[in-house]
């Protein structure tokens, strides 16, 4: 029966007609596994050698459009010189394949992937890829990041697995190391874990895996990868992620962090990078109050007035969106003196509230809205019209209860006000709590 197929297959194509035809007939088998009835428009000639072949001519619709089941088109085979070969036969013999649903194909894969994942658990030696291997076994919630990248490019996966067992038998990562040189480490290449290549993507999923992250991919940014793998112990430097910061004393390596106490010394700042900030042990204010601005106009009017001055402020200056130096930095602070309060200030804007919504939520216990009342957004005279809705909208995303009532009245008056006009009452603040500070003595904080 399989020749009297190929035989009837042979004769169609030579006769022509069918192709497209043929072609319908086999997606919807492997769509939905029957043959059901297919529409399609066929050209004159098509039209003409399917009528022939049906021995019932119809004018075609004004739609253009033939509709035939495979059930008339198994009656016409069995009226033919071909009677006894099935129309599912005739198909992989016209096409040379056999005939899968989709079902089918999913099923088979999944079984494939089920015996690599087996095979490689047998063999694996490392505690936490036999864990992740587990994971992908049971089709855990935990797992579907890594499942999807699988899923979407198999070969992709199965050449990568060697250096993800190499990654995690790693972690964690301790001192902390440069991605370059971590990835030279891995794969004697220093660019593999680039932004842009693939085991990027799955370094990023296997740490997101790491921390119990179930959901499916999606896109991080720049910034929330940086973190992430700085979280786990690798550096991925931006010399332009940079703070810059005034009475601030750290250690490193369990020792007094010079550049530092010189900088307190000098009475000058400093401008920190990621790279600075990710080998401090400790970092703590010299005073009781830490004070965050993100304007540096605002930074340099507060260095002016403190210049020549016995005592000075511990300030940081995030310039704008909080990056992940400022975070860090924030991190280590809050870890070396639970108790520091982070007296934050910032514009009366879309953006302003924004950030200071980001450091209040990140830090609950700590951070305090600093000349962020009603009050104090209306003694910045506010007169900027915000005509960007969306902008606007931003601010329905507000978290923190100690600023929704900031953030309604910017919506109703769609005005922004400015952190400038309040730089006399932060002055003022700030010399008030000194009186009340701790500060060096001997180049030790005293309590």
């Amino acid at each position: 029966m399989k020749e009297h197929a190929i035989q009837a297959a042979n004769s169609l194509r030579q006769t022509g007609g069918f192709e497209r035809l043929f072609q319908q007939f086999a997606s919807r088998f492997e769509s939905y596994g029957s043959f059901g009835t297919v529409v399609f428009k066929p050209t004159i000639e098509e039209h003409r050698m399917i009528s022939a072949f049906l021995r019932k001519y119809q004018p075609l619709p004004v739609s253009g459009k033939l509709s035939i089941s495979g059930k008339k088109f198994q009656e016409a085979l069995d009226r033919s010189a071909y009677r006894g070969v099935e129309l599912y036969d005739l198909l992989e013999a016209y096409f040379g394949k056999a005939l899968t649903t989709k079902r089918e194909e999913i099923e088979s894969a999944r079984d494939k992937r089920k015996d690599w994942l087996l095979a490689h658990r047998e063999s694996c030696q490392t505690p936490e890829c036999v864990r992740l291997l587990d994971d992908l076994l049971s089709n855990s919630e935990r797992s579907k990041r890594i499942e999807s990248t699988y899923k979407r490019d198999e070969d992709a996966f199965k050449r990568i697995y060697p250096y993800v067992c190499t990654i995690l038998s790693k972690m964690p990562i301790r001192p902390i190391v440069r991605l370059p040189i971590f990835a030279s480490h891995i794969t004697g290449n220093p660019h593999s874990l680039d932004r842009g290549e693939g085991l990027r993507h799955i370094l990023i999923d296997v740490l997101l895996w790491k921390e119990g992250e179930a959901q499916v991919r999606s896109k991080l940014s720049a910034e929330e990868e940086t973190e992430l793998l700085l979280r786990h112990g690798i550096l991925q430097e931006d010399m332009t992620n940079k703070i810059t910061v005034i009475g601030l004393i750290a250690t490193k390596d369990g020792k007094e962090c010079r550049k530092h106490k010189g900088a307190y010394e000098d009475r000058s700042y400093l401008d920190l990078s990621l790279r600075d900030i990710s080998r401090y042990d400790t970092c703590v204010p010299i005073n009781n109050y830490l004070y965050i601005v993100e304007n540096p106009v605002v930074f340099s009017a507060i260095l002016d007035y403190f210049e020549g001055k016995d005592r000075i402020p511990s300030v940081v200056c995030t310039y704008g969106q909080p990056r992940l130096a400022a975070l860090q930095l924030l991190d280590r602070i809050v870890a070396s003196a639970p108790n520091i309060p982070l007296m934050y200030s910032g514009d009366f804007d879309p953006e302003g509230v924004m950030m200071a919504n980001r450091i209040l939520l990140r830090y609950p216990q700590n951070a305090v809205p600093w000349r962020y009342s009603l009050a104090d957004y209306e003694k910045t005279a506010p007169s900027t019209l915000i005509k960007d809705i969306a902008r606007l909208n931003q601010l329905k995303q507000v978290g923190s209860t100690r600023l929704i009532s900031v953030a309604k009245a910017i919506m109703e008056r769609q005005m922004a006000g400015y952190q400038e006009e309040l730089i006399p009452s932060l002055i003022k603040d700030i010399e008030s709590n000194l009186v009340m500070t701790s500060d060096l003595r001997d180049g030790r904080l005293r309590p």
